[in-house]
């Protein structure tokens, strides 16, 4: 419970959803921890539609309606049986808050649980108790059918790695390198923005093999991404890691020809020198040699 609190994963689940709905901003109003009584009750997540005259295409905001309650869970959690009634009762009691008779009425609310796993227990509960269906809509988006609130269940490790880059990045799945990736080329765009800080502190924390994987993975960069692993490399200490850990991409073993071997493939990359010292902890003599020899093979 500690670590899960230290990784505050809510927070940075509010930065990936703003970013996954970001070309809405103008038609969403997206805020967190809404209080429901005085004392502390609070929903996640709430989204209230600005604009009702623009379509949200997004294919985890398809169901939203006016007042879309987001309750959410880490990939320590899972969304159980008495979510299902706590986040329902949420739902009742935001209907009531309408400053008149149904004025929030009950037609336009929904509610939207994130999970990073199918919950199949609640799916048999719901079925064998009330009669009501868990159908998948779209990969990683299941709908409660014939329920009286519109309900969605978002499955984080099922859903679109094209559509949802930013939420699948809220995982400890080994697989999400070509996401992390696209933060980092997105990061070296919006290197102010918080949104993306968040979420790459998160990948550090959770995922920093991969992080390093995708860090050594051949391929020009431009300045932004460049600068990008230089904020990465900064912050995070990862030159540090490497020459503890003795390893980048399974090259780096500790040994001056490992290092070299590792300066190598960075220089293929397009790297800069100051980079690739940062990364592999060599002497800019020693690059600059290196470069030159590499430079003589290229011709």
């Amino acid at each position: 419970m500690e670590k899960q609190e230290r990784m505050h994963w809510h927070p940075v689940f509010a930065s990936a959803l703003r970013l996954e709905l970001q070309e809405y901003e103008d038609a969403l109003d997206i805020q967190e921890e809404v209080q429901l009584s005085r004392k502390p009750l609070q929903i996640d997540i709430l989204v209230i539609r600005k604009k009702r005259n623009i379509p949200i295409l997004k294919n985890i905001a398809e169901l939203f309606r006016e007042y879309n309650i987001v309750e959410y869970k880490s990939p320590e959690d899972y969304f159980s049986i008495d979510d299902y009634y706590k986040v329902k009762a949420y739902a009742y009691l935001y209907k009531t808050l309408g400053r008149e008779v149904n004025s929030l009425p009950v037609e336009e609310l929904t509610v939207s649980s994130v999970c990073s796993s199918f919950p199949s227990k609640l799916a048999e509960h719901l079925e064998q108790t009330h009669g009501l269906r868990l159908d998948r809509k779209r990969p990683g988006i299941y709908v409660l059918r014939n329920s009286d609130i519109a309900m969605q269940w978002v499955v984080v490790d099922e859903l679109s790695p094209e559509e949802n880059r930013f939420i699948r990045l809220l995982t400890r799945r080994s697989d999400v390198k070509k996401e992390i990736g696209y933060l980092l080329k997105e990061y070296g765009k919006h290197r102010k923005d918080s949104r993306y800080e968040m979420l790459l502190d998160l990948v550090a924390e959770i995922n920093m093999t991969q992080l390093m994987e995708v860090l050594g993975m051949s391929r020009m960069l431009n300045p932004e991404e460049e600068q990008a692993i230089m904020d990465v490399l900064n912050k995070f200490q990862i030159d540090k890691r490497l020459r503890e850990e003795g390893k980048l991409e399974g090259k780096l073993e500790g040994k001056l020809e490992g290092k070299l071997e590792t300066a190598r493939s960075m220089m293929a990359m397009g790297m800069s020198l100051e980079v690739i010292a940062k990364a592999t902890g060599l002497d800019q003599l020693r690059l600059q040699a290196l470069a030159a020899e590499v430079n003589g093979e290229r011709q």
